[in-house]
């Protein structure tokens, strides 16, 4: 069940909020990467003054400030064409509607391409004061970090657009199941951290990139902190991927109970949870149709029959002793013939009292 048109916001407005989700996103991720270099360069080389030193800050601040614009507009860029049909109350065509149900795609290659730029940018400029392999392995953890951020910080903005773009339209999966997210989420949150400590400790006892009696402790302690607080996020993204659409299914099955029978839920996700969202929504409409048939079929031979008709599938007949009463109406010929088809139905089903017909210019 999708919002009307004439209680949207503007697409301005959306574009405004989504923008501002994933700029704040890039900046907060941005801010943990430095703080993660300085701290992990602190224990192990003299490169955490250097990274802050003059010669190193101001290309570190024209790499943030180039982001921060590239995300910004970007991110503006990618969703201001879905919000205008959207905002109108229009039907997207199928270009249209599978840029609205990709954009988070597009925004994981953004997020990559910025980060991919900025670690580049930095590991040509920093006069190998800080080693190549941490500034790539950093630059992937803030690609990864900026995404889920941003995610968790854009959702309630893009599920109306996602859910107008899938309204009667469900195509094939192109986002990962539930399995598939947690997974995902693990290797991210779990494995990669744990293999960078591994790597950390046994570059340490190699002698590589620091010297044997450098301290791992405190970078040790940084990575875990960091990857607890991405993994939080993440954790937070992929819970709500589930719960939320789970729980629209579960109110809307408990207003069908209590007899609204025409609440649908709104359908923004193209895995197995969209599968339930679209099956739940045709669950309700067969309850629909059978609903309208059998008011029908009551109207044309009574409630009692009606029900008698549909308590069983066999065909089948009762013995009864009934009376029956024919009435007639005076002049009942010239009535059908002279009457709107409208009301001639009605008088004809009249069984008991007066009837005195509307005024058509004809007598009974």
């Amino acid at each position: 069940m999708t919002q009307p048109a004439a209680t949207r916001p503007s697409a301005n407005s959306i574009a405004l909020r989504y923008t501002a989700g994933f700029t704040f996103a890039y900046l907060l991720t941005t801010a943990e990467v430095v703080a993660t270099v300085v701290a992990l360069c602190a224990e192990t080389h003299s490169a955490a003054s250097t990274l802050l030193s003059r010669a190193n800050l101001a290309p570190l601040i024209v790499i943030v400030a180039v982001g921060t614009v590239i995300v910004t507009v970007g991110s503006y860029r990618e969703i201001i064409g879905i919000a205008r049909w959207y905002a109108a109350g229009a039907v997207p065509d199928d270009s249209q509607r599978r840029r609205a149900v990709t954009v988070v795609q597009r925004q994981a290659a953004l997020s990559a391409v910025v980060w991919t730029i900025g670690g580049a940018t930095l590991i040509t400029t920093n006069h190998q004061a800080i080693p190549a392999t941490l500034l790539a392995m950093t630059a992937i953890f803030g690609a990864v970090s900026t995404l889920s951020t941003g995610m968790l910080f854009t959702q309630r903005a893009y599920r109306p657009l996602a859910a107008a773009a899938m309204q009667d339209h469900l195509g094939r999966t192109v986002t990962p199941g539930v399995l598939a997210r947690l997974v995902i989420m693990w290797v991210m949150n779990s494995a990669l951290p744990s293999l960078f400590i591994a790597v950390l400790i046994i570059c340490r006892h190699m002698g590589w990139f620091m010297p044997k009696s450098a301290s791992v402790d405190i970078p040790v302690v940084v990575v875990a902190v960091v990857s607890m607080a991405l993994g939080l996020r993440a954790l937070i993204v992929v819970s709500l991927s589930i719960s939320d659409p789970v729980r629209d299914v579960v109110e809307a099955m408990a207003e069908v109970e209590r007899g609204v029978i025409g609440r649908t839920v709104p359908v923004y996700e193209q895995s197995e949870i969209g599968r339930l969202q679209s099956g739940f929504n045709r669950m309700v409409a067969g309850l629909l149709e059978r609903d309208r048939l059998r008011d029908l079929f009551g109207r044309h031979v009574g409630p009692d029959v009606a029900r008698l008709a549909l308590s069983s599938d066999e065909p089948g007949g009762e013995v009864r002793d009934v009376a029956v009463l024919f009435i007639d109406l005076t002049s009942s010929t010239q009535m059908a013939e002279t009457m709107a088809p409208q009301i001639s139905p009605r008088c004809s089903t009249t069984s008991s009292g007066s009837w005195w017909p509307p005024s058509t210019g004809t007598a009974g």
